[in-house]
Order: structure tokens, then sequence, then C-alpha cells
């Protein structure tokens, strides 16, 4: 009898894809940032992957970017959700702005290199006029939207980006930013 073949997607960290995951599903899913995902599926390294970008005018040059991957003809994009992306902080200790950060000199974790929640920060950076080097913490980089609320649950971070139903399922303070879409993107 042949073996089911596993159907490959790199992904940005998404709830659902790691509820889809806990499934009996024939799936291999490797969790990625967008960038990296979207590259690895231009290069036939999957046949879905997911991204996530924020709701918003600035963004429209990263979703060019993004759209590069796209074969017109064959590609389609699936919203797959739409969620709240913020500043989650521990809530003893609530972190509402980036100002307040960088002010109270707080320590911030944050997501590697390419994630999508990186992007943002990267540009709500620019947007304030701050500096990475004014963010203590900018350079320490965690993988998963689980991983920075850990770091803050423990205390060995004060706050860091995240998606807010990361912070109720720890229990932590999160002050919203924007809104996002979460894309898969999959050949038809």
């Amino acid at each position: 009898m042949p073996t089911q073949q596993k159907l490959r997607i790199i992904a940005s960290d998404s709830e659902k894809l790691n509820k889809l995951r806990q499934q009996q599903l024939p799936l291999s899913l490797q969790i990625e940032g967008s960038s990296q995902a979207l590259l690895a599926y231009a290069e036939g390294k999957c046949e879905m992957a997911g991204f996530h970008i924020a709701v918003d005018d600035a963004n429209k040059e990263l979703m060019d970017q993004f759209c590069q991957y796209l074969n017109h003809k064959n590609d389609q994009f699936i919203l797959l959700e739409q969620r709240q992306q913020g500043l989650m902080s521990h809530p003893d200790k609530p972190v509402n702005t980036l100002q307040q950060l960088i002010e109270q000199k707080l320590q911030f974790v944050n997501r590697q290199t390419g994630s999508g929640t990186r992007l943002l920060l990267d540009n709500l950076l620019k947007k304030h006029h701050i500096q990475p080097q004014q963010l203590q913490g900018y350079y320490h980089e965690e993988h998963t939207h689980l991983a920075v609320a850990t770091m803050i649950i423990s205390r060995q971070a004060d706050a860091g980006l995240g998606i807010e139903s990361v912070a109720k399922q720890l229990n932590l303070h999160f002050s919203a930013i924007t809104r996002e879409y979460y894309f898969w993107f999959l050949n038809l």
C-alpha cells in the first residue's frame, strides 16, 4: 500500500496552524518568518506558505514585495484569519507604547529577522523615528509569539510584539497596535 505524501507547509507563526499540526493530517509544518516562508514557496520547497501583513497603507510596499513570489496565473491567496498584533507585557507592569519602553529603559524581546512581526516593528520604529539600539533587547530574538510571551510571563523581558490570542492564553497585558490579515499562498 503506497504511503500518503505529506503536504509541505512553511508558514509564519499562527495559532490556527498550530491547531492544524495537532490533527492527524498528512502534512509537514515548518514555522518560519513570512519572508522566509514565501521564498521557500517560490523555490518549490513547499506547496503552501503562510504569511501575515498589517492592515495599513504603509504596508503596501511590503505587500508588493510579498507578491513578487506569486505566479499570477496559478497561485492564490486564501485568507486564513484576521487578528490583532500589539505589545504584550506582564499584567503587573503594563506597557502600552514603544516610547514607554524607551523612557523606562524596559527590556524588550523581539521576533526573528524576516518574520512579519519583526517587519511590523521595524516599520513602527521608522515611523516614530526610533533607532533599534534605543530599544533594549531589540537584538534578542525569539522564533514564535508563544516564545516571546513565555519570556515576558517568566519576567525575562518586560514586553514584546505578539498576537492577542497568545497574550490572552498566558494572561498577559495586551495593547493593540494593528489589525492584520494572515494569508495562505498556494498553487491551485
